[in-house]
């Protein structure tokens, strides 16, 4: 089930879901808004084989510039936030709606939220308009989604 922003609270308020760093502006009513941090990636190689995936290369963010993120173009991201989840919780991502209708997607690519994990996301960012797409560091463009894996289980037994 989907953590409404009152289950969010608590949470964080009992210090078993870390956000850090965080500001209550950024709940929503089903997620927590997260910001772009200051590193991109991408690979700067010719072709890429699967069987032998380079690392990217990462670069920051032009403080004043931003980053132009062409059409069709595609770079790894990493929040400013790291996020430490407590057990029995499970997440999933997505691109904060406004930011969507102008282009830029947002695919999750790994990482570890549990409290055993790093708690760092990457992501995909991805701009499919036709325009290129400025990227500034601290932008509110993710929403993470928390859903509480116990509740399914419970609902689930009670439906067999």
């Amino acid at each position: 089930m989907l953590l409404s922003d009152r289950d969010i609270k608590k949470l964080i308020q009992a210090g078993t879901l870390i956000v850090d760093p965080f500001d209550n502006s950024q709940i929503s009513p089903t997620s927590i808004d997260l910001h772009i941090g200051s590193a991109l990636g991408k690979h700067i190689v010719p072709l890429i084989q699967l069987d032998a995936i380079p690392e990217p290369i990462r670069f920051e963010i032009d403080p004043n510039k931003g980053y132009t993120l062409e059409p069709n173009t595609f770079v790894l991201s990493w929040p400013l936030e790291c996020i430490h989840l407590p057990m029995g919780y499970t997440w999933y991502i997505e691109t904060k709606g406004n930011i969507a209708r102008a282009g830029l997607m947002i695919t999750n690519c790994g990482g570890d939220l549990t409290s055993q994990g790093d708690g760092i996301i990457t992501l995909g960012l991805s701009n499919v308009s036709n325009n290129p797409i400025v990227i500034t560091r601290n932008i509110l463009v993710f929403q993470l989604f928390i859903g509480d894996t116990q509740t399914s289980k419970k609902a689930m037994r009670k439906r067999n």
